[in-house]
């Protein structure tokens, strides 16, 4: 996340139709909750999900995030279709 950010995990379920419910929090104590629904994951590939606030909370994305060898590392591209024009 966001330099000086901090993430706490709920619950996570890295697997086809998965989620990982979890609260960003910005260093001055403001929590952000989220929601991540994992549509597909294929290990060392690709993973799909919708972006929730919150549990139970309003879809604000759906993303993509795709991983190819590069060199001796590994290219991770992440793509995002925002709910609205606001999100």
């Amino acid at each position: 996340g966001p330099d000086g950010f901090s993430c706490r995990t709920s619950r996570i379920d890295l697997r086809d139709g998965g989620e990982w419910v979890f609260d960003m929090i910005a260093p001055d104590g403001t929590v952000f909750p989220n929601h991540h629904k994992y549509r597909h994951y294929a290990p060392n590939k690709r993973i799909d999900y919708a972006l929730h606030g919150g549990e139970g909370g309003p879809k604000h994305a759906d993303a993509s995030v795709t991983f190819s060898p590069a060199g001796d590392g590994t290219r991770v591209v992440l793509g995002m279709i925002f709910a609205s024009r606001e999100e």
